[in-house]
């Protein structure tokens, strides 16, 4: 029963951003409730499931900085990070995500820990929490629902009234922020093995990924690297401040130079990449539909 219920709420996230409603499950909002973890969720008769639960080894998540906190498994993290973002979406639509944000950048960044702290360097991200990592930061800076209707999801005129947000988020820091994220989201899932099955949700926040990069490339103040005022690539935020060796792939993209009438240089290198990525996911239908989304963006039909 706990594995169905555990299922259930990776099923449940997914379909709240998939079509940006509340949940249907109540997600956790406190850092110190107990997760079954990988022991009770592998158990696979009743006696070692109690065993698990008695021995109480490798239960508890708490994303604290308690050094009495246990050490947690890659499940339990990524049921943390599915929780935070459909939390970071119902707070938007509440009208209360301005007061929260920084308890979530701070959560985020306690995540990142906790996830390093039980996970080798040279060890596979097998559930890509990574990239969900850069997408709930996106998903936090960004409303993802406006950005889908922007591009034409909803029609032209509703399109149209959402793209004044769009141009006006897209003059922000935390446009150009997003676009960090979105590059090293995409650079993660570069990083997935030819036989790797990509998680879950791979598909759904490589997508995100491509138009909020779509979004800021069109709209957005373009980059000249040559005029160091002007480039948008900053690192001091807390998130790229943790991420070592990692942030350095973001010079690959302060080097890149666009504009309102020269972004072919900066779509080859993103929106083309995701798009190419997605069309090799075969194993997820959702891949192949919103590639052809992306197709149209790059092609200008959109």
């Amino acid at each position: 029963m706990p594995r169905v219920g555990l299922a259930l709420h990776i099923h449940d996230a997914e379909l709240s951003f998939l079509y940006h409603r509340d949940s249907l499950l109540k997600h956790r909002r406190s850092e110190n409730e107990t997760l079954e973890t990988s022991l009770a969720f592998n158990a696979t008769t009743a006696r070692e499931w109690e065993a698990s639960l008695r021995t109480r080894e490798d239960i508890r998540f708490n994303g604290s900085d308690s050094h009495h906190s246990t050490p947690v498994d890659s499940f339990a993290v990524y049921l943390k990070l599915e929780a935070l973002g459909v939390l970071i979406a119902e707070d938007r639509r509440q009208g209360c995500l301005k007061t929260t944000s920084k308890s979530y950048e701070d959560k985020l960044l306690r995540w990142h820990k906790s996830f390093y702290q039980n996970n080798p360097a040279d060890q596979d991200d097998e559930l890509c929490l990574l990239p969900l990592w850069h997408w709930t930061f996106i998903n936090l800076l960004v409303d993802v629902d406006k950005i889908e209707s922007a591009i034409g999801r909803d029609g032209p005129e509703r399109g149209f009234q959402a793209l004044e947000y769009i141009t006006n988020w897209a003059a922000t820091k935390d446009a150009a922020r997003c676009m960090m994220h979105a590059f090293l989201l995409q650079r993660r899932l570069e990083a997935l093995k030819l036989d790797h099955t990509p998680a879950l949700h791979v598909p759904r926040i490589a997508f995100s990924a491509a138009i909020v990069s779509y979004c800021f490339i069109t709209y957005g103040p373009g980059n000249d690297p040559l005029n160091g005022a002007s480039n948008l690539i900053n690192t001091t935020h807390p998130e790229f401040r943790i991420l070592g060796e990692h942030v350095k792939e973001l010079t690959y993209l302060s080097r890149l130079t666009w504009n309102r009438t020269a972004t072919s240089s900066v779509t080859a290198a993103t929106l083309c990449v995701l798009n190419g990525l997605l069309e090799m996911m075969g194993v997820w239908g959702l891949a192949g539909r919103v590639a052809k989304i992306i197709a149209r963006l790059i092609d200008g039909e959109a």
